[in-house]
């Protein structure tokens, strides 16, 4: 496969995750970021197009070899720095730099300790604390001992400007050192014998400091390794995933030194160190620019492109040469973000709740992610799991977000929920014993409340006349009303509050009690004075009954306890009963149109046409005395109707009729005369015609 080739496949595959709407971060080596969850590199493929630098490729020193390459990333722009032994002179640290990974364009000396004659390799290069810093493995020559040292630049400067802050500490040899952060220390392993080593020395700091100026602990059971060839030297980067897993590859070196490189899994404390072989994933071939070896495997996480970006060195021995080459491990894009698999409620919709209801809120992946739980933005629970979940009492009444945020390191992708919450509002039934009551008399009142939390004590309150006036307050659910002052129709309004808040609900609808008294005389006579109702021997209601009215009536009104409104006036309400045929009364076998009635007093006019609406009257007497109502517009007995008789024409219709007419003989006689003069016409022509004709013969 060509470079070209595989350039292609790569930005076809950032196209499709693009077009499915995930767009990763841009990630370079953060030595105090956990790395994610993914796939181990450990399957790699090699690159077709390797070597991707040699000594050839170096235009600004002449280049004996290059190897031991580390690349991070940054905004968009992938960095290699590796070794170039120059053909004279000490190890210098150089930089190529790539836009795909794969095509490398080789820069120049970023770092050169001739002038101390140091040797520098293996340029272990990390970000921290918005730094970049480099910890190559140096050989002091003029004092034949190694040097851990630490170099820095910042991210203006970088990949250029890298000054030497700290010299750490010397040892034999401190060849290959691996850096990286765990539990809060710093971590750092590295051989202090020649060539493929085989003693492994690990040293640490206290948690929480500081890279720089940090104190180093030597591990109890230095060496931790101690004459192991096959994997006693380091070849990369050390990685360390959010589960806990930490990863490095060392060096085998059993048949000749850089012969091939191992990967290990690492258990490390303070007071322990274990590794396990997990396999070789990276050897000589046989043939080409790695045929007798390979020493060096730093593994980048290139989520941009889905996939581990591995720099790696190769040794030919016909040559004498090391050269540069990529291997990468494509990283399934569910791998990189968890599926969502199953969720619980269903975020998109709001969820209403009572107070003091526990509601389960679950989420299961594809994967294990990161999750923490919040609740209008306070942290409840962290957890890592495949199966994320929480129940929470709902204490509070108002509008809460839940929400959830879950990452594979990579980023955070954020779920959120609505829960409104409230307090059960009571509901009522009402019930009155009466709604017709005499003014002395009480009336039961019985409420039916649901919805009634167990959790808050409601108390009732009972406004009579519905002037804001509260006159019972209880807890009682059957209640007496207490006898009503006066004849009126009165409302009964109920609250319910709670004493907590001092919030009330009203009833939505109001109770009518009609209070009344008795009274004696009333009599509805005719115009002869003959009664026709009467209720003079017992009391009455001071609401008439329904009166079918045959005649022309008096309405004669006596005795004291007659039923008055506040203002003193007599009220009486006459209602029409036996009608027919919409708004007309029956009366003295005569039909009646009964739209209005007169209301005489003493045989005077009192009230003239008074509206009848709904067949009745609605009369205010003002005395006690004697009144008269009349029907209006009286007419002939009903009988059978014969058919209407159709009236004549009025005489403009006449007129109107003669124009028409004569306007129909103009056109008549127009279009006769205009078919006759055509006629005429037609056969003079045809008369000429012939006659010229019979002169052609």
């Amino acid at each position: 496969m060509s470079k070209r080739e595989t350039s292609l496949i790569f930005f076809l595959l950032s196209l499709s995750v693009v077009a499915q709407g995930i767009i990763p971060p841009t990630y370079a080596y953060e030595i105090d970021t956990p790395l994610p969850t993914v796939p181990l590199p450990i399957n790699p493929t090699p690159y077709s197009g390797n070597p991707v630098l040699t000594y050839a490729d170096v235009t600004d020193i002449d280049a004996k070899f290059v190897a031991d390459p580390f690349i991070v990333k940054w905004n968009g722009t992938y960095y290699m720095f590796f070794e170039l032994l120059p053909t004279s002179g000490y190890g210098v640290i150089g930089l190529s730099t790539s836009t795909d990974g794969f095509n490398w364009t080789y820069q120049g000396v970023v770092l050169d300790e001739n002038a101390k004659s140091w040797h520098l390799s293996f340029p272990y290069v990390f970000r921290h604390n918005n730094t970049w810093y480099m910890i190559p493995s140096i050989v002091d020559n003029a004092n034949n001992q190694g040097v851990f040292a630490i170099y820095t630049t910042t991210d203006e400067q970088f990949p250029y400007g890298w000054t030497l802050v700290e010299e750490v500490f010397r040892d034999y040899y401190v060849n290959d050192g691996m850096l990286f952060k765990k539990d809060g220390r710093w971590w750092f392993i590295y051989t202090n014998k020649a060539c493929a080593g085989g003693d492994l020395i690990v040293k640490y700091t206290d948690v929480g400091v500081d890279l720089v100026g940090a104190t180093w602990y030597d591990h109890p059971k230095n060496p931790v390794v101690t004459n192991r060839p096959e994997a006693g030297r380091g070849a990369g980067y050390t990685l360390v995933f959010e589960n806990g897993t930490v990863l490095t590859f060392y060096q085998d070196g059993v048949e000749n030194y850089g012969d091939k490189v191992k990967a290990y899994l690492v258990n490390i404390s303070t007071t322990d160190y274990s590794d396990s072989y997990l396999k070789t994933v990276a050897q000589e071939s046989g043939s080409g620019w790695n045929a007798d070896g390979m020493h060096q495997y730093s593994a980048l996480l290139d989520l941009e492109n889905y996939r581990w970006l591995i720099g790696v060195d190769g040794y030919n021995s016909a040559t004498g040469k090391w050269s540069i080459g990529i291997y990468y491990q494509p990283i399934p894009i569910e791998e990189v973000y968890p599926e969502i698999v199953n969720i619980t409620p269903d975020p998109s919709k709001k969820i209403i709740t009572k107070i003091y209801s526990e509601i389960l809120f679950a989420v299961n992946f594809s994967i294990v992610v990161n999750c923490s739980w919040y609740l209008d933005g306070e942290l409840l629970k962290s957890e890592t799991t495949q199966n994320a979940s929480i129940t929470i009492n709902f204490t509070s009444e108002r509008v809460h977000k839940v929400t959830l945020i879950y990452t594979n390191n990579t980023t955070n992708n954020t779920i959120e929920w609505t829960v409104e919450v409230y307090k059960p509002r009571p509901s009522f039934t009402l019930k009155l014993q009466k709604h017709l009551c005499m003014v002395t008399e009480s009336v039961g009142l019985q409420i039916n409340i649901t919805n009634l939390h167990e959790l808050y004590d409601y108390e009732i309150r009972i406004d009579i006349g519905d002037d804001g006036v509260i006159d019972i307050i209880t807890k009682d659910l059957n209640i007496s009303l207490p006898s009503f002052t006066r004849p009126d129709r009165y409302k009964v309004a109920v609250y319910i509050v709670d004493p907590v808040t001092g919030a009330f609900n009203k009833t939505e609808a109001y109770l009518q009690v009609f209070a009344y008294k008795l009274f004696r005389g009333l009599n509805i006579m005719n115009t002869t004075g003959a009664v026709i109702y009467a209720e003079s021997a017992e009391p009455v209601h001071a609401v008439i009954k329904p009166i079918k009215v045959t005649q022309n009536f008096t309405v004669i009104v006596s005795e004291e306890n007659i039923f008055t409104n506040e203002t003193g006036d007599v009220i009486l309400n006459v209602t029409f009963v036996g009608l027919a045929g919409g708004d007309k009364v029956w009366l003295n076998e005569t039909v009646v149109n009964a739209r209005t009635v007169d209301l005489l007093h003493n045989g005077e006019p009192l009230l003239l046409a008074i509206p009848v609406e709904n067949r009745s009257v609605n009369l205010t007497l003002t005395s006690f005395s004697t009144y008269t109502l009349v029907v209006n517009n009286t007419v002939a007995p009903m009988r059978e109707q014969p058919p209407p008789e159709k009236e004549a024409f009025t005489i403009e219709e006449v007129l109107v009729l003669i124009g028409v007419i004569i306007l129909l003989i103009a056109i008549i006689a127009g279009i006769h005369y205009i078919s006759k003069k055509a006629k005429v016409e037609t056969l003079a022509r045809m008369e000429s015609e012939f006659k010229f004709f019979r002169r052609l013969k």
